[in-house]
């Protein structure tokens, strides 16, 4: 696989690496109360959903996988969310 980088993976890039982030420093800085719990849930949710599909179309050639990964994390975005 010939990896280089692309102008274009920085937004879901960027993306990701904030809410992950916000996440952590939620829970770790802030109290333990309900309010916080549920603001890392939502950026953990937010990110590890769209953010990856995004990024599987520079890292898989494979058109049937990567639509494959986007029906399935889509899906799981509007069923379960």
């Amino acid at each position: 696989m010939d990896f280089h980088f692309s102008f274009f993976m920085l937004p879901p890039l960027l993306c990701f690496v904030i809410g992950i982030t916000l996440a952590i420093i939620s829970v770790v800085k802030g109290k333990l109360n309900l309010d916080n719990i549920l603001f890392s849930l939502a950026c953990i949710w937010m990110t590890s959903l769209l953010s990856p599909a995004f990024l599987s179309h520079f890292f898989i050639s494979d058109l049937d996988t990567i639509m494959r990964i986007k029906s399935s994390l889509h899906w799981c975005y509007v069923f379960m969310g």
